[in-house]
């Protein structure tokens, strides 16, 4: 009954409200759009920034001919889109204003070229439509807190929360939000792209004093959300920000989420209201559900997860394209239960996934990630082999 009670308090305040009037934030939220997806099916895959990072004392010359060898087999394989990571952390792999270079890209400090010029030029070649891949809110994968970043120009300590294994931007900051937007809106600026996207790093933990002291100040001036309710308020106010920033300048790209394959998770864990999203115009243009999951799985079993995602009530304008897991080819999958030894026993998996996709009549999928493909070990083994005959 609780949750009922939140969905429908949020329905009503995020179908009926616009984004925070901060400078920053987008006021003016779009409902409808027309974006640049054909009726052919999007067959993605992810370039995490490790997989792309160039090697040391490499030269831009030699980069871009690396990145071609990686586009040409991205689109001989039979991909449409790829997802390149621009910002795993408060960082950059590309001139910004806002964001100090990603260490992987840089040398004493400064970038030694722009690798999305290069990943545009190569991808827009070779056919390919390119999504710039951030992480909105982490500021490192640990719990170091280091200020001297650009992006703490932008906004200070009381805007972070660290822990042991995390350093995020609050997603309650309103400083933090428009140091996100103004990330996005640089992207938008500078570059051809066919589109953003966000993964499943929201809210990093569940405990209360990530976020007290805001939330106590929110109740103190006469809020009445739930804490619960509250945190998944912050994050939608910053999803619907970055889709109206997105359409405001130019209604054809796309926005895109790769939320947890777990429905519940993402409601009660990352605040996370993928629901919402799929339902409502204004948050998103195609959800890309991590399904990460074989058909064993003792907790998630793939088919039954798909079919938990593929009921969910979707607007017209929202595609549902699952992300499927070419990592866990030939591996243990040690939290799955009985279905542990599934991957290493199984090299059919990804082609009977993507079987029930196309059975559902779903708008495609996407695959984590190219070294899982085009790795010399995994290239070649018949997992991918036969996902390469699905594609």
């Amino acid at each position: 009954m609780k949750r009922i009670f939140c969905v429908i308090l949020m329905l009503i305040f995020m179908c009926g409200c616009t984004a925070e009037k901060n400078a920053s934030d987008v006021t003016q939220k779009p409902e409808g759009n027309e974006i640049s997806l054909s009726d052919s099916e999007f067959k993605g895959v992810w370039l995490p920034i490790y997989e792309i990072a160039p090697e040391k004392n490499t030269t831009a010359e030699r980069y871009a001919d690396r990145v071609s060898v990686m586009l040409e087999r991205i689109a001989d394989f039979g991909f449409t889109d790829i997802f390149v990571q621009v910002r795993a952390n408060c960082d950059s792999i590309y001139p910004s204003s806002y964001f100090s270079p990603a260490k992987q890209f840089s040398y004493e400090g400064e970038l030694v070229f722009d690798a999305i010029e290069v990943f545009i030029e190569g991808a827009h070649r070779h056919k390919l439509k390119i999504h710039a891949w951030l992480n909105p809110y982490r500021v490192s994968s640990n719990g170091n807190y280091d200020g001297s970043s650009i992006a703490f120009n932008y906004i200070s300590r009381k805007d972070v929360s660290c822990g042991d294994s995390y350093s995020y931007i609050k997603p309650s900051s309103a400083s933090g939000r428009r140091l996100i937007l103004e990330g996005v809106r640089e992207l938008l600026e500078k570059y051809e792209l066919d589109g953003i996207h966000i993964d499943d790093y929201f809210y990093p933990t569940t405990d209360k004093s990530f976020d007290s002291n805001d939330y106590d100040r929110y109740i103190s001036e006469g809020g009445l959300l739930s804490l619960d309710e509250w945190r998944r308020e912050n994050v939608n106010i910053l999803i619907s920000s970055i889709y109206s920033l997105i359409k405001n300048h130019n209604d054809r790209l796309i926005f895109s989420i790769s939320p947890c394959g777990d429905i519940d998770k993402n409601f009660s864990k990352l605040y996370a209201d993928v629901e919402m999203w799929c339902r409502c115009p204004g948050f998103a243009d195609i959800i890309i559900p991590q399904i990460y999951y074989g058909f064993e799985n003792s907790s998630q079993p793939f088919e039954k997860c798909l079919s938990e995602w593929s009921e969910l009530e979707r607007a017209e304008s929202v595609r549902l394209i699952p992300g499927l897991a070419a990592y866990k080819t030939g591996k243990e999958d040690k939290y799955a239960g009985k279905g542990k030894n599934e991957w290493k026993e199984n090299d059919d998996i990804l082609k009977r996934q993507i079987e029930l996709i196309r059975n559902k009549s779903l708008d495609g999928f996407a695959v984590f990630s190219y070294n899982y493909i085009f790795g010399n070990s995994y290239f070649k083994n018949n997992e991918i082999i036969s996902l390469n005959e699905m594609i």
